[in-house]
């Protein structure tokens, strides 16, 4: 306390600061090192992080399959593009048009008939063999040309399986018919059983399955099953559509394998859990455009939103059993109207060839071709505005039907063209539903239609809200929806219009003239 100490003490220890040997390490030098390491580390860590921000995609776009909210393309080979030169369409001329579905934006080709019948194409209905294809559209080698063709450019292939109609025309021979006491026959036909009770009728186990399997085997990646419906009521229904599943999940491998019903109608567990496309035909010429709105809020309220893996609807405005769209509208560019109005639903859209042009019904005002009737709304794909035969067949061989009138130049698919890549690209359009907090939450809106203009509304998180107005009516209208929508830009006009942004105080449409704007946030 007297500073008699002398020796001076480090910490408490008993040595001097001078004896320790980390007193002498050259510490200009370590600081040195250690703030150069320290910056190193730093920039290396910035430029990992860059390197990972560079490498996140843009676009975080949901997940979906091929033929979730994508455009399917339905043809009957007959009467697509002839190749040979005998009048008759063929897979040889589907395969020429690959370009078209591509150009499209088609993920997916329907094909309707291509089976065996006793008079083809005239009564392609009348189906013999549900695994041979008629000889007057092509033969194997050319259906797996046309499959690897298709696969190639990511476009997967549906057969239509006219199940019903099938079975319909299967004839009884009597001396194998078997009656018990409740009325139940059994038909041996080609080695399979069909058994029918007074209105029921089904096909028994492994039947429709080696149907399934033989198609599968050759190619293809989905199944429309036409007059599934007469079936619900079957003792074995839900059986077999369990057994249809479980075979095409053994060939999902590079394109999921899909099944196709055709009745919204039915609620039935096995439907909902079994099948991939509902499919809802629209018709706003004969229904009445707000017949849109009703189907749409049935859906959207319906079953078959209750569960994420449940079907996505199909919506399509014409098939092989309807009459041509354009010959119920007073206007060519109405049914191209119809068509964009369902590319704008939640869900995936169909399209019937031809209907994209406006083809009509053929013309037979002397009933000199009324045994055809039924197939008058089939007449052959137009290629050409300008050249004879409309470029369907060459050397100006006759058509096996009559060349009907298109409303529309080819180039009107251009149009088509646009919505499908814009469509493709905004999870707004072509999801069918927003899943948040465990629901399933709609995300389309018709906030305004009435006997002429519907407006549809698309939206889904974090992206742009948009807005598809059609007139489907015959004159030119003008409405005020400004108490529903204030302005916008439009990314699609079928009239060309120079105007890019759009208010709706005063909304003038021509008769089927489509706009599609993205709306002011």
């Amino acid at each position: 306390e007297k500073g008699a100490m002398s020796k001076a003490t480090l910490l408490g220890l008993s040595k001097s600061a001078q004896e320790y040997s980390f007193v002498n390490w050259n510490w200009t030098a370590i600081r040195k090192w250690c703030f150069w390491g320290v910056m190193s580390l730093t920039v290396a860590c910035v430029c990992v992080i860059i390197g990972y921000m560079t490498t996140i995609p843009r676009r975080c776009d949901p997940p979906r399959s091929w033929y979730q909210g994508s455009l399917i393309y339905q043809v009957f080979p007959p009467s697509f593009q002839d190749s040979d030169a005998n009048g008759i369409g063929d897979l040889r001329g589907i395969i020429s048009r690959i370009g078209y579905f591509e150009k499209l934006g088609a993920k997916g080709l329907r094909l309707s008939y291509i089976y065996t019948t006793q008079h083809y194409p005239e009564y392609y209905d009348r189906v013999t063999n549900l695994t041979q294809i008629d000889k007057n559209i092509g033969d194997f080698d050319d259906f797996r040309v046309l499959v690897d063709s298709l696969h190639r450019r990511n476009i997967s292939l549906i057969l239509d399986l006219p199940i019903h109609p099938y079975f319909e025309q299967l004839k009884v021979r009597p001396h194998e018919e078997v009656e018990d006491k409740d009325a139940v026959k059994h038909v041996i036909v080609n080695n399979h059983i069909l058994v029918s009770a007074q209105n029921k009728t089904h096909v028994e186990r492994g039947e429709v399955t080696d149907i399934l399997t033989f198609w599968l085997n050759a190619g293809v990646d989905g199944f429309y099953l036409h007059g599934l419906e007469y079936f619900i009521n079957d003792d074995r229904f839900i059986t077999q559509v369990i057994e249809w599943r479980t075979e095409l999940n053994k060939y999902n491998q590079a394109f999921d394998k899909i099944l196709i019903f055709n009745n919204l109608e039915t609620k039935l567990q096995v439907i909902m859990q079994s099948f991939d496309l509902i499919n809802v035909k629209v018709d706003p010429f004969t229904d009445g455009t707000k017949s849109i709105k009703k189907k749409l809020d049935e859906i959207q309220n319906g079953v078959i939103y209750s569960k994420p893996a449940f079907p996505w609807i199909y919506w399509t405005t014409g098939d092989i059993d309807m009459n041509r769209l354009a010959s119920k509208a007073a206007y060519g560019n109405l049914s191209l109207a119809a068509i964009l109005t369902t590319m704008a639903l939640p869900g995936t859209t169909g399209i019937f060839y031809g209907d994209e042009i406006a083809l009509l019904d053929i013309h037979d005002p002397e009933d000199e071709r009324l045994d055809l009737k039924h197939a008058h709304h089939l007449g052959p794909m137009h290629w050409s505005d300008t050249l004879r035969g409309v470029g369907f067949s060459q050397g100006g061989v006759l058509s096996w039907l009559p060349i009907s009138r298109a409303k529309l130049p080819i180039s009107s698919a251009n149009i088509i063209a646009a919505m499908s890549t814009f469509r493709d690209s905004n999870p707004g359009i072509y999801m069918k539903a927003i899943w948040k907090n465990q629901q399933i939450l709609p995300s389309a809106a018709i906030r305004y239609i009435d006997k002429s203009v519907v407006s549809i509304e698309r939206a889904y998180p974090r992206r742009n809200t948009y807005l598809l107005l059609a007139n489907l009516g015959e004159r030119t209208v003008t409405r005020d929806l400004s108490s529903h929508y204030y302005g916008g830009d439009i990314v699609l006009d079928t009239t060309s219009a120079p105007v890019r942004y759009v208010t709706f105080q005063q909304t003038k449409l021509a008769p089927g003239q489509v706009v599609l704007s993205k709306l002011d946030k």
